[in-house]
């Protein structure tokens, strides 16, 4: 892939559609000189019960933050197991690229994220998703509603 490509992509207004084997292949570095072959591409991420190391999903993240428009994500159940300090990082990580996609951001389920910390919640705080329609947080908050004032906010100021 080249950033001609990704030119090429951007203009046409289409949305790439990325799944866990193509986050996988970025972060093997197979598409290492892709990275910003994304910039000002619609992202839909479907990731749903997607499963990543730790470099998978900081690869992930600085990806996004490098100017792609995430449309839509689906991250279910993507943080609800594993190490707490590691799915804290990885949250925010990709909770930051997600609150830097402004009016793209059209639909957002992180349903069954229930280990999402506070601090990746509070990301959140500066996004502005004017076109934000579809928000799912169903279990995210049940063990102890931490953070839900956070995402909550988050969604209403959009």
């Amino acid at each position: 892939l080249t950033k001609a490509v990704g030119s090429m992509l951007a203009a046409s207004g289409k949305t790439l559609i990325l799944d866990e084997s193509f986050v996988k292949a970025f972060a093997n570095r197979a598409l290492s000189s892709a990275e910003h072959v994304l910039e000002g591409c619609h992202i839909s991420l479907r990731l749903k019960d997607a499963k990543f190391s730790a470099d998978e999903w900081r690869t992930l993240g600085d990806v996004l933050l490098k100017g792609a428009r995430v449309k839509e994500a689906d991250l279910t159940d993507c943080f609800s197991r594993g190490e707490d300090d590691e799915l804290h990082a990885h949250s925010i990580a990709v909770l930051r690229a997600l609150q830097n996609s402004g009016d793209a951001l059209d639909r957002l389920v992180l349903h069954q994220c229930g280990k999402i910390p506070k601090e990746a919640w509070q990301e959140l705080s500066g996004a502005r998703w004017s076109n934000l329609k579809e928000v799912d947080l169903s279990d995210c908050f049940r063990a102890n509603g931490e953070g839900a004032e956070e995402a909550l906010r988050a969604v209403a100021s959009a």
